[in-house]
């Protein structure tokens, strides 16, 4: 099955800071090309800047259709990210509304380079699968090792108990681009196991 059949929409997790390093740049590029070569709609965080601004403008160099949202007092800062006319621009309220709003857009999640906003917006999305709010595919992308203090994190909750070992069943860890895009195609969402059983 291709992936314009399987999903309606991509979302990217990622910096908006323009110090991260080229490596992480890089990825996010590639990222954004392998997206659009697939058809699929790329929702992201609206802003034109740091490695969302790399993401998004390789996805329209590379013909792809990009849904940006972001914040109002985003936009009103002149931080939005501009495209051809085939792109969708949403203006919320605020960050809350965003993620709302990504959600009904996508249903496949990746989390590139960030910081606490990247962060936050992965952790509630395995968070919501965890608890049956969506069953979608959540990919960590750990092409420059940038990721790896996080899925410490994570592995950190398992080994102290407070997550179930099926807990790592719930995202995946792709060291490449080309890994998380072939995660995306072969995947099939696993049984969640209550974390309260």
């Amino acid at each position: 099955m291709r992936l314009i059949e399987k999903y309606k929409g991509v979302c990217v997790f990622c910096s908006s800071s323009n110090r991260a390093p080229e490596a992480c740049f890089e990825t996010a590029r590639r990222l954004g090309a392998a997206i659009a070569h697939e058809n699929l709609p790329l929702v992201f965080g609206g802003v034109r800047t740091g490695l969302m601004g790399a993401l998004a403008s390789a996805a329209a160099d590379a013909g792809g259709v990009i849904c940006s949202i972001l914040p109002e007092d985003m936009a009103v800062r002149g931080l939005a990210f501009e495209a051809g006319s085939q792109n969708r621009q949403i203006v919320t309220s605020g960050l809350a509304e965003r993620k709302r709003l990504m959600a009904a857009e996508a249903d496949a999640f990746v989390a590139l380079p960030g910081g606490v906003g990247t962060l936050e917006e992965l952790a509630e999305f395995i968070a919501e699968k965890q608890l049956g709010y969506h069953n979608g595919p959540v990919v960590i992308l750990n092409a420059d090792g940038y990721n790896t203090p996080v899925v410490e994190l994570f592995d950190g909750f398992i080994a102290q108990g407070f997550s179930r070992p099926s807990f790592r069943e719930l995202y995946h860890v792709a060291d490449s681009v080309e890994d998380a895009m072939d995660y995306l195609t072969r995947y099939t969402p696993p049984e969640v196991e209550s974390k309260w059983s």
